[in-house]
């Protein structure tokens, strides 16, 4: 708070988003209750019409109620359309289908109109009832935005033999449905040899687990340059898996959130993994100390919990516990916002299955480096007034991926220093750390030219 105060203070109700870095923005709700009576209106009549009016005052009093439960029938009809769980359509292949030696599998996915598709998921099941594991689908390329396809490669080894598939969704109001299990064949005649017979060996049990998939990583066009203010992530790629939620704490502090992406520091092989952060995300300078505890959860988006957590059985890639920060000497002996030009800093995970934990995907080598394709980084370009995409994970969007696209400028939030600034960018406290991309393609491609640091308290950018 005493940081906020001053911030405030010095640059006129500029807020930097370490302000609520650990929760979740909630407006207050309002509830409206209208009690509807009927008036009590008593009216003079001439005697011999008193009958005629009393049934004309009814029949009107009858079309009232009648047109009353119209309307309600029309507002029940409206809200139902809201509460319509998500709905997957159009699954391809269709039941029984016959594939080649790939196959790309995609469905279209329908939800309600005040929700987004959240996450789509695919499995597999091979003929001897082996299944592989849940693997996001990303949305297709090209089409309407709401198909969603994946594509599986070396089926030409599986001739012959019958396969189910099926897909589940969830939207952003926790709505979630999974299709019935589909099956095709594969085309050709099988080998008498085949693995999915009784008593192969070690090396042909391998076989049996359902193929991989391959890329989908494979349009290399820039995204749109139009301006995205906040909005989710559509492209997945390599930026989505290095970029991730940092959970960390001071001393006897609650746990703050943060987002931070792994970078390319010339080495596979030096033993260690670096995520490139906010200073604010690893050092108070108020209290003058380093986080005690981090934690960085990579691809935090495709998590099966909820919200972030410390439960890395959730995460796609598990959770890595970090081993020590890197921050510039200037943000230590300073405080914000005079200190605003270095609010940049590095974590450092070392390469050793202690600092890893957990993950559902199979194959983890608990390398950081190794099973997170790291991104580029240049803190030497020039960015002003070049399209520029800023990604992090906002608090009050837990947990989903979000991004602003946009030309970059720069503003003075003090006097002596010139920051770059994305002008309508609507991420709020949680993004702080996430990286800023030069060069970013629909693959998820791109590098990393400056981080998330401060926003306004008042409006976007």
């Amino acid at each position: 708070e005493e940081e906020d105060e001053e911030f405030f203070d010095a640059v006129s109700e500029l807020q930097d988003q370490d302000d609520d870095e650990d929760a979740v923005t909630e407006s207050d709700l309002e509830a409206t209750r209208s009690l509807q009576g009927r008036d009590k209106t008593f009216t003079i009549v001439p005697r011999g019409n008193k009958n005629k009016n009393k049934n004309k005052n009814k029949n009107k009093n009858k079309n009232e109620d009648k047109n009353k439960d119209k309307n309600k029938d029309k507002t029940d009809k409206s809200n139902n359309n809201n509460k319509r769980p998500v709905r997957i359509k159009s699954l391809t292949p269709d039941k029984g289908s016959t594939i080649q030696s790939q196959q790309t599998f995609s469905a279209k996915i329908k939800t309600p109109s005040n929700s987004q598709v959240r996450t789509v998921q695919f499995q597999l099941t091979d003929p001897s009832g082996d299944e592989s594991n849940w693997l996001n689908v990303p949305r297709a390329k090209g089409g309407n935005g709401d198909t969603f396809s994946i594509t599986v490669d070396g089926f030409q080894k599986y001739r012959g033999t019958r396969w189910t598939y099926r897909m589940k969704a969830a939207d952003t109001n926790g709505n979630s449905v999974e299709s019935n299990s589909i099956s095709f064949q594969v085309d050709g005649v099988g080998d008498s040899a085949s693995d999915f017979g009784g008593g192969g060996t070690d090396n042909d049990a391998v076989d049996k687990a359902p193929p991989a998939p391959s890329s989908s990583y494979s349009d290399s066009r820039p995204i749109p340059q139009s301006t995205v203010q906040d909005s989710d992530w559509p492209y997945d790629g390599p930026i989505q898996s290095a970029t991730g939620r940092i959970l960390f704490e001071f001393t006897g502090t609650s746990t703050f959130v943060c987002t931070g992406t792994v970078v390319d520091d010339g080495s596979r092989t030096n033993g260690r993994s670096v995520i490139v952060t906010a200073a604010h995300c690893a050092y108070s300078d108020v209290m003058k100390e380093f986080a005690k505890l981090a934690v960085f959860i990579p691809d935090q988006v495709s998590t099966r919990g909820e919200k972030s957590d410390f439960d890395c059985g959730n995460d796609r890639y598990g959770c890595w516990y970090l081993s020590f920060a890197v921050v510039e000497r200037g943000w230590v002996e300073n405080s914000f916002p005079a200190n605003v030009q270095y609010d940049y800093a590095y974590y450092v995970v070392t390469d050793s299955p202690s600092t890893h934990s957990k993950g559902y995907s199979s194959g983890l080598t608990s390398t950081l480096d190794k099973d997170i394709t790291p991104m580029s980084i240049d803190f030497s370009t020039n960015q002003i007034n070049d399209h520029t995409v800023a990604l992090g994970y906002s608090a009050d969007k837990d947990p989903d991926f979000r991004y602003c696209s946009m030309d970059a400028d720069t503003i003075s939030g003090v006097p002596w220093y010139a920051n770059l600034w994305l002008s309508y960018c609507g991420m709020s406290g949680g993004a702080s750390g996430g990286p800023w991309i030069r060069d970013m393609t629909r693959e998820g491609t791109g590098t990393v030219v400056s981080v998330n640091s401060w926003g306004f308290s008042d409006k976007v950018g």
